[in-house]
């Protein structure tokens, strides 16, 4: 993989920099690289240890890793599982505490951001989302988009099958 990268960093920046600026570019390119690698690791720590907390189901844990998750975010704005899991905990703050509806809201800010990153999944959070606040169309509407960008994804073809006997 890396000697993928380092001959597409040299096909890119060689004719673009010329030789002789070529080096600084490259090494510009690897030490940002570096970095973002680092900064999702670090993201992975947080939310390995806010993952921990979750299961303990009080609200002390469950404050504690929302203020890890919302860490990992600010790390890495584009780790999927970093997204997936602050989304998931809002729905646990308001199942446990509360079905207070700005914990959906912030839970759906989050599913939007999953959405590019993986659509199928992405849908599948926002369908939860609009379903736990009784928006049953925008429900069904979300769960359907998951089911079209990747038709074998299970949770989206339980959650459609889950939502359209509820619709009757």
């Amino acid at each position: 993989m890396f000697k993928l990268f380092v001959f597409f960093l040299t096909l890119v920046c060689l004719p673009l920099a010329g030789w002789r600026e070529a080096p600084e570019r490259i090494a510009s390119a690897l030490s940002a690289l570096v970095a973002a690698t680092v900064d999702t690791v670090q993201a992975r720590v947080l939310v390995c240890a806010a993952e921990e907390l979750l299961q303990d189901e009080d609200r002390a844990s469950v404050d504690s890793a929302l203020v890890l998750l919302r860490q990992a975010v600010r790390l890495a704005p584009a780790y999927e599982p970093a997204l997936v899991a602050l989304a998931e905990a809002h729905f646990t703050r308001a199942d446990l505490f509360g079905l207070d509806p700005v914990w959906y809201d912030s839970a759906a800010v989050y599913a939007e951001r999953v959405v590019p990153l993986n659509p199928a999944r992405g849908w599948v959070l926002l369908g939860q989302v609009y379903g736990l606040k009784g928006e049953h169309a925008f429900a069904l509407e979300a769960l359907q988009k998951s089911v079209a960008h990747d038709s074998l994804y299970f949770p989206a073809v339980v959650g459609l099958g889950y939502r359209y006997f509820d619709l009757g």
